[in-house]
């Protein structure tokens, strides 16, 4: 992805290609899926054919084969989510300047850490495109409270997973706050041209109380800007990223984008 944050829609362009110039290196079972597609319009206002996302995925088959576009009107879903993994090739689309809101206030101590999102996707071939998902707040008591944006969960170099943040905007109204923190040995977080308010600890990463993580931690920073990227007190976890280092998590070969990213559809 370019430095330059608006030049992102070209570059997408440049790199995402329409369907019909990519069948033979797509994921088969999406080709098939995307040459059937269905429209299903939400809308609070009654105008649609559901008032609810929840609703509308409902009325989606068990098993579905082809791609199910639910063109979500704007406003404030309060609704908690969930696309059950036997409900594959489902796209959110909301239109851009009346982009809808999803948000519930499922706790953690009311549902499990897992269980406890907005929105939560557990099928494959999901696609979402303008939408707003205001899904945490955190909250903190006493002097000890402790707030961490990142608990990634890589246990081994065998897993190829991690969380890649490129271009964000991280602000608030709290001090103290943590990039990240250790979940398992191999935690892999990398923070690229993102905007860092004055809201973080100025360690920005935490082993978590497990010295024993600090070896195989990967906690990387790349040409982030703002207050909170001042390397100043920096925790000896960080990794301040060259160009050679941070390339692969800049592109869509992390997530192998070439096999299922397509453009947003045309509603």
């Amino acid at each position: 992805m370019p430095a330059d944050k608006t030049q992102l829609g070209q570059w997408f362009s440049n790199n995402v290609k329409p369907l019909e110039s990519r069948k033979g290196t797509l994921d088969k079972e999406l080709v098939a899926a995307e040459e059937g597609k269905t429209v299903i319009k939400v809308s609070q206002d009654g105008k649609g054919q559901f008032k609810t996302i929840t609703d509308a995925l409902k009325s989606i088959p068990s098993g579905n084969k082809k791609r199910v576009i639910l063109h979500i009107g704007p406003g404030t879903y309060k609704e908690k989510i969930v696309v059950e993994s036997t409900k594959p090739f489902i796209t959110f689309y909301g239109t851009p300047g009346q982009m809808p809101t999803l948000t519930y206030g499922g706790t953690a101590k009311q549902y499990g850490t897992v269980e406890s999102g907005t929105l939560s996707i557990l099928s494959d071939y999901f696609v979402g495109a303008n939408i707003i998902v205001r899904n945490c707040e955190l909250r903190t008591l006493g002097d000890d409270g402790l707030t961490f944006i990142t608990a990634q969960a890589r246990k081994s170099t065998k897993e190829d997973n991690g969380f890649s943040f490129v271009h964000c905007e991280l602000t608030g109204t709290g001090t103290g706050v943590y990039l990240g923190r250790a979940w398992y040995g191999y935690s892999t977080v990398i923070f690229s041209y993102c905007n860092l308010g004055n809201i973080f600890n100025k360690e920005g990463w935490s082993d978590n109380n497990k010295k024993e993580f600090d070896k195989t931690l990967y906690f990387g920073e790349y040409m982030n800007t703002g207050p909170g990227a001042d390397a100043t007190g920096r925790s000896k976890l960080t990794r301040k990223l060259q160009y050679s280092e941070v390339q692969n998590y800049l592109g869509l070969g992390m997530i192998e984008g070439s096999k299922w990213i397509l453009p947003p559809p045309k509603v």
